[in-house]
């Protein structure tokens, strides 16, 4: 196969879905991993970032922690990446989704976020009616 100086969000998923085919156990930890990264990173305008508040806790009265956000952990995942090359809708979703099964949480295929308001928390169930 040729080298492409173009690539389409369909050619993605096909390259996705032909990597989880041909070996599901190193798909889903590749596209589960994530690695820490900087704020430069997170506030690029399409790659899709995972940032979570970090705390300055202070014990508090009654046994209770009291805590303030003094900053923000970041961490960036290959599907975040590919995503990032194609941009992001109006609710910042890129789009291709990874789907998982409910029950045994195996990843089940990659597929397009297509429909408008369409998320990756709902694509199982949109896909099964």
């Amino acid at each position: 196969m040729p080298i492409a100086d173009t690539i389409t969000i369909e050619d993605a998923l096909t390259v996705l879905n032909r990597m989880l085919a041909a070996d599901p156990v190193a798909t889903q930890k590749l596209v589960q991993g994530r690695v820490p990264c900087s704020d430069a990173l997170a506030e690029d305008p399409t790659v899709q970032v995972y940032s979570t508040p970090i705390y300055n806790i202070k014990p508090g009265k009654m046994g209770r922690h009291v805590g303030e956000v003094v900053g923000q952990d970041h961490k960036v995942g290959l599907l975040g990446v590919i995503n990032g090359m194609f941009g992001k809708d109006e609710d910042d979703w890129g789009p291709i989704a990874a789907v998982y099964d409910d029950d045994t949480g195996k990843l089940q295929r990659f597929t397009r976020l297509h429909n408008p308001g369409s998320t990756p928390f709902n694509l199982a169930r949109a896909d099964a009616e």
